[in-house]
């Protein structure tokens, strides 16, 4: 990994898993992330914005909910790209839910 290269992976490489791969360059408090999702026969690759500061919040919650077994930990993108919740009951199995999208459907342009 690169110096300052912000990735969040969450679930197996060869399962389901959800990357998140931070785009260095900020423009105006907002952060490019290249996106990638499988989930079962259903696989995604897109390019999300995320404020500056919400992906590096999303990874202090994770290591809060690891180190800690804290009840959760939460992404929810202002601009609504992607939204995922890790949940558990303790040192168990961890819930992961969420859901992942391209522009909100009232921001395409026909």
């Amino acid at each position: 990994m690169k110096h300052g290269q912000t990735i969040v992976f969450i679930g197996k490489k060869d399962g389901d898993h959800v990357m998140i791969e931070a785009i260095a360059k900020v423009v105006s408090s907002w952060r490019s992330a290249n996106i990638a999702v499988k989930c079962g026969v259903w696989t995604g690759h897109y390019e999300g914005q995320f404020l500056v500061g919400e992906l590096g919040k999303f990874g202090k919650e994770i290591e809060d909910f690891r180190d800690r077994v804290k009840a959760a930990a939460v992404l929810n993108s202002l601009e609504h790209y992607l939204q995922i919740k890790l949940s558990g009951e303790g040192h168990g199995p961890v819930h992961v839910s969420g859901e992942a999208r391209g522009l909100v459907e009232a921001d395409r342009t026909e």
